[in-house]
């Protein structure tokens, strides 16, 4: 019951009309007198709270000798209770975008923690709706989900050890197999799994989910961040593709010769040559 009148609060009910609107519904046509000693609502506040039903349309008065109450039916309530908080919505969405200047610059937003990380991965994911780059590692697969992307095309690079069941299907991915000795060393690398997650070319969110620690993630619209997150993919799987048609030997052999590439060598195609 306590959670119930908790619910009511959090849509706008007092906690004397939440106790009151309950106890009104499990026992009705009641007295004032009877509803507070029934719901736990004061004497000296019951016809308070009664006022405030009333005047909310969660409550009506029953023509009698003495007064009584009865409540408006639950699915009613709430169904007002929904439609009014719509029309706010909509109202406050309308005036607030109305006040909003353009940003002078572009934001970066910080976010801390695994679920608020994983929300806004997907809240990006949800609002795709041409296309999705991604980078990601298996231990958070699940968060993503094709459908939410509403079934359009999506490019990947899919790193980690296991199998790729978490998928949904309908996403096209380049998978890269990583053994976990591999796994390991490039987690040390980038401490931790980097994650990489561009829609439409329009917003991007880097994130890493450390060990031992709290994952983080930045969220921008900044139009550099976004091409440099989008070449970094792509040329992830250009490499990988690469790899799997001329073999990782060959192209590995072909960066020793070159001063700036040999540590790129070592470190991308070490697991290829095995």
């Amino acid at each position: 019951m306590d959670q119930i009148v908790s619910e009511l609060q959090r849509v706008g009910f007092s906690q004397y009309e939440a106790q009151a609107y309950v106890a009104l519904l499990q026992h009705s046509p009641v007295t004032g007198y009877e509803l507070s000693k029934r719901s736990g609502v004061p004497r000296s506040m019951i016809y308070e709270a009664l006022g405030k039903l009333l005047d909310r349309g969660a409550a009506y008065i029953v023509p009698a000798e003495p007064t009584t109450y009865a409540p408006v039916a639950a699915k009613e309530v709430i169904m007002r209770l929904r439609r009014n908080a719509e029309e706010t919505f909509t109202s406050l969405e309308s005036s607030l975008t109305a006040l909003e200047s353009p940003a002078e610059v572009e934001t970066i937003h910080h976010i801390r923690g695994y679920d608020p990380v994983l929300a806004e991965m997907t809240t990006l994911i949800e609002h795709a709706q041409k296309e999705l780059w991604l980078s990601f590692w298996t231990a958070e697969v699940s968060v993503f989900d094709a459908q939410k992307a509403g079934g359009i095309g999506i490019l990947c690079v899919y790193l980690g050890e296991g199998d790729d069941d978490g998928l949904q299907a309908g996403i096209k991915v380049f998978r890269e197999q990583i053994p976990p000795r591999e796994a390991h060393e490039i987690e040390q690398r980038q401490q931790g799994r980097l994650h990489i997650a561009v829609r439409d070319a329009e917003e991007v969110i880097i994130a890493n989910f450390l060990k031992g620690s709290r994952p983080w993630a930045i969220k921008t619209q900044d139009k550099a961040l976004v091409f440099l997150a989008t070449e970094l993919i792509q040329r992830s799987i250009l490499l990988g593709v690469l790899s799997n048609e001329v073999g990782a030997e060959h192209i590995k052999e072909i960066c020793r010769q070159h001063p700036a590439l040999k540590n790129l060598a070592d470190r991308e195609w070490s697991s290829r040559s095995r």
